[in-house]
């Protein structure tokens, strides 16, 4: 099913194919942050309440008046007897237990004191299309079992592609699907791309081929195809490099083409004859070319090195870029690995970039990838670029113009900018806000809408700039479509990619958090702005600490504009002390210096690293970095839940979490710039650092934001303890300073 079938119907109602009356996931918006989450004290259990309550008393009416006159199975006179009454009672006793589990095992990730790990509260309406979803039972691994979230599932997916901005025409369209989670979606887009570049050595198999139907394809014979160089060759006199190397347009219209040429009326008779050839189907690279390899920022996710291994790369395949200073791979160094390629005749696979990684909160640099591709395809070395924005792909919506999803015919009219002109009112960086717009220019994508889409449920999604990509990875049963093709009879998301059986109500939470919180500036981009806004009144708080006189200090992982371009670092903590701590939102706005400084304060995003270190009478720092580690792992206990003594106090003060920079694989300039600022000697190998994660867009709306403070005291409270009670050797053979 295309996006070409997605349609508005005479009544103004969409429709997916012949499914009709499909609720449209765009027609309002909620503009209230307030009323999107159940709240730290369960504010708004009375909304949930009702929200779960519709939700019981629908499936209740909904099976009584399905064939009213059916027999009950379960009478009052079962329900009376002593084995159902028992039952029933132990069924309770059951679930009691597991909740006073709960209450004493659970982490509060819905409370302010929480900053630790990527979660925290889901949507209200997320929540209330889960349980509907789920009392339905729906299971989209085809229609026949999801008649009714199959069609969710696909507006959630184009929906997203939307968001993204893919361009849509009569030629190319987009394609989206939700997933379990990230690392499928990475798999799925790796095993996507294998196979694309398999096509063009299926065809010339299929065109060699002594099959009976063999005649067919004679016209085809001298099918010419663009090199991604924009030379016309001849496709069976082309060598290898250049096969491996078509560009991905180019190679997804093969089927297409020959279909014309051969006057072929369905296309799809191409590609099922194709597939028999593609690397699916034979489990082999071609032999005449060298491995190929993905390139990835050291930053990567560990999901990449399972995906390499699972498409028969093999994770030797995977070479790291290491980052800069600031956690962002490093240009140059791919640059030069693009070069080694070339010059080596080594097939790139894939270029990932990531888009927030999950422990810096870096954004790699886009552009300038899609420049160097650019620049190597004239050189005649083309790679796919996938966008690994599965933590930071929602921050798309802080620039996302508010839209309503439309069909291709609407969108045909859809001539203007969908991002916002004006961004000086954003708290994030011109850097990373024109890296965001720059993702439609991306082949696949993966994005999560249970990180910072705040529905955690099984819901990743992978997003294909060109849907014909998916035909690659489509599977099919009997029961699902032709069990021969790749063409499903109707509606289906269960035939595409790894996974075959998903749960309907993850697409249905999906669904609801988009139809009431669109991922545009009206929606989700008002929550995930004060995020934004709190990560750097957050940042600025850690760095007021340090001009108290305290026995610690505290540097967080991103550099100060100041300290990036070697300019007075002493007067911009001044100007941020003075015009930016103490002041709110609606302040910090009115003030455009202010402001200019304020979106360059922080992370890329909203995940925060710092380290906290031993600080002595004259200012320096400890420089022991086993010291240094022991430090930071007391404060994680502290700030964090522990079930190693069964008596240990649950109720932990603030929540933060624990990661290691390692140097093997961050490489030295990222490692070596944090240990200076840390004031460790030596060469360390591996640095430990805290990490807080800000999901909660309320921590500075409390009254007149005092209770943010109070938390900053309560940290401030906490460190100095842990070091005069456990550190206090240490201070006093450095003779430095009296505990």
């Amino acid at each position: 099913m295309n996006y070409s079938d997605f349609k508005r119907n005479n009544n103004g109602k969409l429709q997916i194919g012949s499914i009709c009356e499909i609720p449209d996931i765009s027609q309002a918006q909620v503009t209230d942050p307030f009323s999107v989450f159940l709240g730290p004290h369960a504010e708004n259990h009375e909304l949930l309440s009702q929200l779960v309550n519709m939700a019981l008393q629908h499936i209740y009416e909904y099976r009584q008046q399905y064939y009213i006159d059916d027999p009950k199975v379960i009478t009052e006179s079962i329900q009376a007897t002593p084995q159902f009454q028992q039952a029933s009672l132990n069924i309770q006793n059951a679930f009691s237990e597991l909740l006073a589990y709960f209450l004493k095992h659970a982490t509060p990730y819905f409370s302010l004191r929480y900053q630790g790990h990527m979660l925290w509260d889901n949507t209200l309406p997320a929540i209330a299309g889960y349980i509907a979803g789920m009392l339905h039972n729906p299971n989209n691994v085809s229609l026949q079992a999801s008649t009714s979230t199959t069609p969710l599932a696909m507006l959630v997916g184009w929906d997203m592609c939307q968001m993204v901005g893919f361009p849509t025409n009569n030629n190319i369209q987009p394609w989206s699907h939700l997933t379990a989670d990230g690392t499928v979606a990475n798999l799925e887009s790796l095993w996507a791309i294998r196979e694309v570049r398999s096509l063009p050595f299926a065809l010339i198999a299929l065109l060699q081929s002594r099959e009976k139907n063999h005649a067919q394809f004679t016209a085809a014979k001298n099918i010419s195809i663009k090199s991604c160089a924009q030379k016309d060759i001849i496709l069976l006199h082309a060598n290898a490099w250049d096969l491996i190397n078509l560009e991905l347009d180019e190679l997804l219209d093969i089927p297409q083409r020959v279909a014309e040429l051969c006057e072929i009326d369905d296309v799809f008779d191409i590609w099922n004859q194709l597939i028999k050839y593609t690397h699916n189907a034979t489990g082999v690279f071609s032999t005449e070319l060298n491995r190929p390899v993905i390139l990835t920022p050291s930053s990567k996710h560990y999901s990449w090195p399972k995906a390499a291994a699972i498409t028969a790369y093999g994770h030797n395949s995977i070479i790291d870029i290491y980052v800069d200073a600031d956690g962002r791979m490093d240009m140059h160094r791919l640059d030069e690995q693009l070069a080694h390629c070339l010059e080596e005749k080594i097939p790139i696979a894939m270029v990932v970039v990531v888009c927030g990684s999950t422990e810096e909160s870096s954004v790699d640099n886009i552009c300038e990838v899609l420049r160097l591709r650019k620049s190597y395809r004239k050189k005649g070395l083309d790679f796919m670029i996938h966008v690994d924005a599965a933590w930071g792909g929602y921050m798309l919506s802080v620039i996302r113009k508010d839209y309503q999803l439309k069909t291709v015919e609407e969108k045909s009219d859809h001539k203007q900018d969908i991002f916002l002109e004006n961004l000086e009112h954003i708290p994030a960086s011109d850097y990373v806000l024109n890296q965001l717009k720059h993702i439609r220019n991306c082949d696949t994508v993966t994005i999560d809408p249970h990180k910072w889409g705040y529905v955690q449920y099984p819901a990743g999604a992978v997003l294909y700039r060109n849907a014909e990509l998916r035909r690659l990875t489509t599977f099919t049963s009997a029961y699902i479509g032709k069990s021969s093709s790749i063409k499903p009879d109707g509606p289906s998301v269960g035939i595409y990619g790894v996974e075959g059986s998903r749960p309907g109500a993850s697409a249905a939470a999906v669904y609801m958090s988009h139809r009431c919180l669109r991922p545009s500036i009206g929606g989700y981009g008002k929550i995930i702005s004060e995020c934004l806004f709190n990560t750097r009144k957050f940042y600025a708080r850690l760095l007021s600490l340090n001009t108290e006189n305290l026995n610690f200090g505290v540097v967080p992982l991103p550099r100060l504009p100041a300290e990036k371009d070697n300019s007075n670092i002493e007067q911009q903590l001044e100007f941020i002390q003075q015009r930016i701590l103490s002041k709110n939102r609606q302040e910090i706005r009115n003030d455009p210096a202010a402001m200019q400084l304020f979106r360059e304060l922080g992370p890329d995003q909203n995940i925060l690293d710092y380290g906290f270190n031993i600080r002595f009478n004259d200012g320096s720092f400890n420089s022991n970095l086993a010291i240094y580690n022991q430090l930071n792992t007391a404060i994680y206990k502290k700030f964090s839940m522990q079930f190693d003594d069964s008596e240990s106090d649950l109720q932990v003060p603030f929540f933060v979490t624990l990661t290691t920079f390692d140097r093997v694989e961050y490489g030295d300039e990222f490692i070596s710039c944090f240990a200076k600022r840390l004031g460790l000697n030596g060469k360390p190998q591996a640095l430990h650092c805290l990490r807080s994660v800000v999901m909660d867009p309320y921590m500075t709306h409390t009254t007149d934001g005092s209770y943010f403070i109070e938390i900053m005291n309560l940290i401030r409270t906490h460190i100095s303890q842990i070091i005069k009670n456990n550190f206090s050797e240490v201070l006093s053979k450095e003779n430095k300073m009296t505990v």
